[in-house]
């Protein structure tokens, strides 16, 4: 995403692409139950006619592959993502599922504006710094339809927790996470309409998705603080020892019962005037 402070690229592409893929299918799609809220659904059965659906970081695709099997087999589904090294091949993809080079951070060309009924986002937390998530916002909706819906799911701390807080989660989070502040508010800005917000949080899903949870967001800092490390490191991050040192001991906290690790996901739904 051109001037960006996204690290998980520079980190090994196989461990992100098996973390991407696991992610989705182990904790969020259980998490948030299911891929779409109920409105959405409908509103994409009521058209009456195969419906486009962009999804914007897309990684590896999983989350459009997955969405293939609930939509009819003409739906439009493209992805795009400014690193195509995490691409499947074309082979392993459902045939209507279509991968695209591109960055959220520029301007979409134009002959994909007013081309989706469905824009869906996930997880830019890291991927942007304060001024840059207006500038998404506005972006995506000019690839909607009227009346066409954004779907903007996002975590961050405060909602990544560890209770209680130990000494070593609060090194690990004071470096990498980074809060997409006021997240509703940039939506609401850039003239998306019928706001509103979701949440769910592993905290409540039992132990099975607990566990899954925690191991799944440690995994996903250390693939930052790794890309950080190739970019010359920052703050207490200098090498990939001082990664895999500052990991070893919140894994030792997490499985010695000092504390539990968790997050919350908050989905932003907003749709283009009609």
């Amino acid at each position: 995403m051109g001037p960006t402070i996204y690290t998980y690229n520079l980190g090994p592409t196989p461990v992100e692409v098996d973390r991407l893929e696991f992610q989705h299918r182990a904790v969020f799609k259980p998490l948030t139950d299911g891929l779409l809220p109920t409105n959405i659904r409908q509103y994409l059965a009521s058209l009456g006619r195969a419906p486009a659906v962009a999804d914007i970081a897309t990684g590896t695709g999983v989350w459009l592959s997955d969405i293939a099997t609930e939509l009819p087999p003409d739906a439009r589904l493209d992805g795009y993502d400014v690193e195509p090294a995490k691409f499947p091949p074309a082979s392993q993809l459902p045939p209507n599922v279509k991968l695209f080079p591109c960055d959220a951070l520029l301007p979409f060309a134009e002959h994909l504006h007013g081309q989706y009924d469905l824009v869906h986002v996930r997880l830019l937390i890291t991927a942007l710094n304060a001024e840059q998530w207006p500038i998404v916002a506005a972006n995506m909706r000019s690839l909607l339809r009227p009346g066409g819906y954004l779907l903007w799911a996002e975590s961050g701390y405060p909602s990544i927790s560890c209770l209680p807080m130990t000494e070593h989660f609060q090194k690990l989070i004071n470096v990498e996470v980074r809060a997409p502040a006021n997240l509703f508010q940039h939506v609401k800005s850039q003239g998306y309409t019928d706001c509103y917000q979701m949440s769910f949080s592993t905290y409540g899903k039992g132990k099975v998705i607990q566990d899954l949870a925690g191991r799944t967001m440690l995994s996903t800092l250390r693939q930052g603080l790794l890309g950080m490390v190739l970019q010359g490191g920052f703050d207490w991050v200098k090498s990939t020892r001082d990664v895999e040192d500052i990991m070893v001991l919140v894994h030792r906290d997490l499985e010695n019962g000092v504390c539990a690790v968790g997050f919350e996901v908050h989905c932003i739904i907003g749709r283009q005037p009609s």
